[in-house]
This record gives C-alpha cells, sequence and structure tokens, in this order.
C-alpha cells in the first residue's frame, strides 16, 4: 500500500498550486495504469498467445514501459511539463506501431482515452489543437491504414488480445475519469472551503471597522472632550480632581477594548503560534483580581479566589491571562452592588477545569444561543457598562487553540457560571 500511494504521488511537492497537485496525482494514477496494462499484455503475448510472436513484436509491444518509466522520472525530477509533453507526443504512434506488428486494432480505444486526457492536462489552446490534430491522425492511420499496409505472413489478430485490449481499454478510461472527477470534485470543494474563508474574513474586516468607528473612537472622542473642556475652563485641582475618575475610566475602558481587539484579531489568524507552557492557574487568577479589584470595588462586587496553588495547565500563559480577565469582567459588569465574583479551580482527569461564578442578573434563556454566534452580540451591565460583544468570542478562539473548550451555565436573577477546560500540565 505505501509503494502504491509512493507512486500516486511521485513528484508531487508543496511548491505546485491544490490543482497542479491533482493533476499530477491523476497523471501518475494513468501512468501506473498503462505500466500495468502493458505487462499483462506483454504476459498474453509471451505466454498465453496461441502461436509465439517474434522477439521482435514482443520489444515493440514493451516500448510503454520505456515510456512510463521516463516520465515517472521526469514527475521525480518535477519536470511535470516535460512529462505530459512526453505522453502526447510518443504513445499514440507507439500505439499505431504495436497495432501494426500484432494486428491488435483494438489497441485504437487507449487514442479514445487520450482524446479526454487533452481537455484535463492541456490548458492552452495551441496545445489542445495540436494534440487533438496528432491523435485523430493516429487513430486514422491505425483505423484505415493499417489494415492495408499488414503483410499476410504477419501474426493474424487474435481475439483474446482484443478482448484484454478492449476490457483493459474500458476499465482505464472509467478509471480516469473516475480519478478526474474525484479530483475535479475536490478542487471544487477547496474553492468553496475558501470562498467561505474569505467570507469569514471579510465579516472579520468588517467587524475590525465597526470596532474602530464606533466602540474605539467613543470613548477617544469622549477623552478628548474631557480634556478640552479642562482646558478650556481651567480648572482649579480640586475641580481636576473630580474628573479623574471619569477620564480614567474612559483610557482603561479604551485599553481593554484594544487588548480585546488586537487579541481577537491574533485569533482569527489561524498561523498564530502559541507558546504553550505550564502555568499556574492560582498565580494567574491572583494577577486578574489584583488588575480588576477597583473596577470591582467601584460596584461594591466582591471577588473571590478559592483556585487551589497547585492548580497549573499546560497553555499559552499570555491567551489564557486574557480569557480569565475577559470572564471575570463580564461577571463584575453584570453583577450588582453587594454580588460576589468567584473563581475557582479543579482537576477533572487529563484537564484542569476553570470556573468563573457571579451572582449577577442571569442571561435571559432567549439572548443565550446568541452569545457565541456571528453576530457580536453585547448588552448593557448592571451599571450601563458598554461592551464590544467581542469578549467571549475571543475566550472562545483562544481557549479552543489551547485544546480546551468553554461553556457557560446560567439561570436570570440568579447568576452566571463560565467554566473552561485546558490540558493538564502533568
Amino acid at each position: 500500500m505505501n509503494l502504491f500511494l509512493g507512486l500516486l504521488n511521485l513528484g508531487i511537492s508543496d511548491e505546485l498550486t491544490p490543482y497542479e497537485r491533482r493533476r499530477a496525482k491523476v497523471f501518475n494514477s494513468c501512468n501506473l495504469a498503462g505500466l500495468v496494462i502493458t505487462l499483462l499484455r506483454l504476459s498474453y503475448l509471451w505466454l498465453g498467445s496461441a502461436k509465439p510472436y517474434p522477439g521482435m513484436v514482443l520489444a515493440i509491444n514493451g516500448l510503454p514501459l520505456l515510456i512510463c518509466g521516463f516520465m515517472a522520472t521526469c514527475m521525480i525530477w518535477r519536470y511535470y511539463q516535460t512529462a505530459i509533453a512526453v505522453s502526447f507526443i510518443f504513445f499514440p504512434p507507439v500505439l499505431v506501431v504495436m497495432a501494426f506488428f500484432s494486428g491488435d486494432g483494438a489497441l485504437e480505444i487507449f487514442l479514445f482515452l487520450y482524446m479526454l486526457f487533452i481537455f484535463f492536462f492541456l490548458h492552452r489552446r495551441w496545445q489542445i489543437l495540436s494534440a487533438f490534430v496528432w491523435i485523430v491522425g493516429c487513430f486514422l492511420v491505425m483505423h484505415f491504414w493499417l489494415p492495408v499496409l499488414r503483410s499476410p505472413d504477419m501474426p493474424p489478430v487474435e481475439a483474446g488480445l482484443s478482448v484484454i485490449d478492449y476490457s483493459f481499454g474500458l476499465l482505464f478510461i472509467f478509471i480516469a475519469l473516475y480519478f478526474i472527477k474525484f479530483e475535479v470534485w475536490k478542487f471544487e470543494k477547496s474553492i468553496r472551503d475558501k470562498k467561505e474563508e474569505l467570507k469569514r474574513l471579510n465579516a472579520v474586516k468588517d467587524k475590525v471597522f465597526s470596532v474602530i468607528s464606533h466602540d474605539l473612537r467613543s470613548p477617544i472622542a469622549s477623552i478628548i472632550l474631557l480634556l478640552r473642556e479642562m482646558n478650556n475652563a481651567g480648572l482649579t485641582y480640586e475641580e481636576f480632581s473630580e474628573f479623574l475618575p471619569n477620564l480614567l475610566g474612559n483610557m482603561e475602558q479604551t485599553s481593554e477594548l484594544l487588548d480585546n481587539l488586537l487579541a481577537w484579531a491574533r485569533s482569527q489568524i489561524k498561523e498564530t503560534a502559541l507558546n504553550a507552557n505550564s502555568i499556574s492557574i492560582a498565580r494567574l487568577t491572583q494577577q486578574t483580581l489584583k488588575f480588576l479589584d477597583r473596577t470591582a470595588s467601584s460596584k461594591n462586587v466582591l471577588l473571590v479566589n478559592e483556585v487551589p496553588a497547585d492548580c497549573c495547565a499546560f497553555a499559552d500563559e499570555s491567551s489564557i491571562s486574557i480569557v480569565l480577565r475577559n470572564l471575570v469582567g463580564n461577571a463584575i459588569k453584570f453583577t450588582p452592588s453587594g454580588g460576589t465574583v468567584t473563581v475557582t479551580c479543579h482537576a477533572a482527569g487529563e484537564y484542569v477545569k476553570v470556573i468563573v461564578e457571579d451572582t449577577g442578573v442571569g442571561i435571559p434563556p432567549n439572548k443565550q444561543p446568541l452569545l457565541f454566534g456571528e453576530g457580536y452580540y453585547t448588552s448593557l451591565g448592571t451599571n450601563k457598562e458598554a461592551g464590544s460583544g467581542l469578549g467571549l468570542l475571543i475566550c472562545r478562539d483562544l481557549v479552543e487553540q489551547n485544546g480546551g473548550s468553554l461553556l457557560f451555565a446560567s439561570e436570570q436573577g440568579i447568576g452566571t457560571t463560565f467554566s473552561f477546560s485546558l490540558p493538564n500540565h502533568n
């Protein structure tokens, strides 16, 4: 099986386009089939014929072996066009010579096969027309002139040889059409996949511009307006201090939005590499809660860290830090004054499960399917905090890229629990 697959993939490399790789695979398949059919014909001429054929006839009928071997060598050395040219230039006249010496007019069926190959392997107009004229000429010679030119002393036509040629010729045509159809289907599928990927990337582009033009522009415009008013009013230090919380809040919102936008854009690039190592969930949770402590305190929301000190996972630290920051930030956003946000962690077989639980307002059942949809669902927090709708999508993508999964459960009026799994560091 490995030998067969190796022969089918001769000369196929990443330098070729997907279509060229498929075309090369079909060419190798046909070359291999031609090799097998030639060996079967030689075996019949040598061993199965009622009357032994002269050595010259056997040698002439063995010429396709040399051509197949040369074409395989061209494929190995990646002379793809040379291999195709050799096939169309030499095989048709060799078939004519074989038919002349063996008296086997059934070989003309392979010329019909080459008529099919013209439209799959050749693409330039002059190549198609030249190959068509060449093959038609060989067919006319084989079909009309050879019977006249054959000497009566030559071996008679054997029905067994014609049966072999017609049977394997039809089988060859079926196999060739199957491979052509299958490879064309795969090529069309790849085109459809590329089209879907382009649509997805176009949606990404539209969302980036939407965030930049609205969600990012608004807080920056507010900061500019606030600073302009402060500059024109000639505020005292005490009056300036009153504006500082709003200014700081706008800056933090802008910074968080930029972080999320960059993280989300990176998560959409499939080739982005992750630096996975053993990381401490306890340490990351402590850093996250410390970072969000001021936000939680301003809403009178209690942050509770119940992550065991030995809770570790094998993942990319920066991406998991973003996940934790988004999930805890969301929990604070939708938790009213006096509520609690708790982070826990425990081992679950080969995975580590991290849980962020809040006592917030919960998510309405009719809105839950929208959280991970394509519409970038967002809603205002308990203090009218706005969002971009990117946070949860970023969390899902980053967790999945780290080999885990993100789940949630919510009950309106009671709270929401988000949990994500990561590979255990062991």
